[in-house]
C-alpha cells in the first residue's frame, strides 16, 4: 500500500512539475514561423523592451511582417521579414501574443479612427482610446497594477487590468492610464 501512495505522490509532484516549467506545441510559436506585430515595438540595438520606455527613440511600427527564429525559457527571438537583424524581446515564448499577431488584420486597425491611427504612428495616447488602441501605439505597459509586472503576463491578463503604467524615462517617472469601460478615463503624469 505504502508503494503505491508513494508513486502516486511522485506522480503527482512530477506532474505538478511539468506543468510549470514546460510549454506545449500551443504555447509557443514555432521557429519560421510568419507573423506580424501587434504593437509599436521600442528596439534599442536587438533589444526590444518588453515594455515601451518613452524615451527609446528607435521603433519597429506596428504591422510589421516577422519571422520567428528562436527561443529560450525567457526570451523570443525574431526578425523583420526585410532585414537580416535578429531582434529578442525579453519574455516567456509562451506569451509570445501580446507582441505579435498571425494576419494583420488582427491588430484592428482598419476599424480605427484617424485620430487613433494618427496617434499611434507617433505612440501617443489621448482619452478615449480603447485598451485595444493604447496596446497597439504604447505597446505592454511596465506594470499593470501597483507593483504588478506585465513581464511574463499573457494578453488577456493585461487586458483585464484597468491601470496600465508605462516608464516614461530611466529616472522612473510614470504615465499612469486608467481605463472605464475598456476606454481611457484618464492620464497622469508622475
Amino acid at each position: 500500500m505504502r508503494k503505491y501512495v508513494l508513486a502516486a505522490v511522485c506522480l503527482i509532484c512530477a506532474l505538478f512539475f511539468f506543468s510549470s516549467v514546460s510549454f506545449s506545441a500551443g504555447d509557443k510559436p514555432l521557429k519560421g514561423e510568419k507573423f506580424f506585430t501587434r504593437t509599436n515595438l521600442k528596439n534599442k540595438g536587438m533589444l526590444i523592451f518588453f515594455y515601451n520606455m518613452s524615451k527609446v527613440s528607435e521603433i519597429i511600427p506596428v504591422g510589421t511582417a516577422v519571422e520567428m527564429k528562436g527561443f529560450s525559457a525567457k526570451v523570443i527571438r525574431f526578425k523583420k521579414e526585410s532585414g537580416k537583424k535578429t531582434y529578442r524581446i525579453t519574455d516567456r515564448p509562451a506569451v509570445y501574443r501580446k507582441y505579435f499577431v498571425n494576419k494583420e488584420d488582427e491588430i484592428g486597425l482598419e476599424t480605427m479612427s484617424d485620430k487613433a491611427k494618427a496617434a499611434i504612428k507617433l505612440m501617443q495616447v489621448y482619452e478615449g482610446m480603447t485598451k485595444n488602441e493604447v496596446l497597439v501605439s504604447k505597446g505592454c505597459p511596465a506594470y499593470i497594477d501597483v507593483g504588478v509586472k506585465s513581464w511574463g503576463k499573457t494578453l488577456e491578463q493585461i487586458m483585464a487590468s484597468n491601470s496600465w503604467y508605462y516608464n516614461v524615462d530611466s529616472r522612473r517617472r510614470e504615465m499612469i492610464i486608467s481605463f472605464e469601460n475598456g476606454i481611457i478615463s484618464t492620464i497622469a503624469r508622475r
